[in-house]
């Protein structure tokens, strides 16, 4: 594949990506890059903060919370959202742990959204503080703001960047 005249060459080593992952990393190459970057800066940072942690736990809530707070800032809400969701889209995610990870995506853009300006080490110090207030969600099943996974059904799917224009609202479970 090329882009701008330069070859692009997009690999999954963990043969984990989604179908919908490779389709938006189609539609938004130059984005895809800089999603992957900061999926391994998030990693890192993860470990360095959370050295035992890993799946359902603080340290996968701040993995989440961070690689979404990096990616709005990097290449906008809309095309970071487009990209999470997307990643979570797999036959054997348990409705419970998409929804924690879902939650803390969306918590990421918020802390972007409201420090546009910080760099990596600023913006995990925010998504860090949100998870000493108990703002992320740590646990499957522990959100005190349970939110329906079908809260927007997709009737477009020609991941075009126009989230709204794309989007029917369809209710919340509270």
């Amino acid at each position: 594949m090329y882009s701008a005249n330069n070859p692009v060459i997009f690999t999954d080593k963990t043969g984990k990506a989604t179908k919908t992952e490779w389709l938006i990393s189609i539609k938004h190459p130059i984005a895809a890059i800089k999603v992957k970057n900061n999926s391994e800066i998030a990693s890192i940072e993860t470990q360095r903060r959370f050295p035992k942690g890993g799946h359902n736990d603080k340290a996968d809530a701040f993995r989440h919370a961070y690689w979404n707070a990096l990616n709005t800032r990097d290449v906008g809400k809309i095309i970071a959202k487009k990209f999470a969701d997307a990643h979570e889209e797999f036959d054997d995610n348990p409705n419970a742990e998409k929804e924690m990870d879902l939650n803390n995506n969306e918590k990421g853009r918020e802390i972007s959204e409201a420090n546009p300006d910080l760099n990596d080490d600023e913006m995990a110090d925010e998504v860090m503080e949100a998870s000493n207030n108990n703002e992320l969600q740590n646990t499957p099943n522990s959100n005190p703001k349970k939110t329906d996974l079908n809260y927007y059904k997709t009737i477009d799917n020609n991941y075009d960047g126009k989230e709204e224009k794309n989007k029917v609202k369809t209710g919340i479970i509270k």
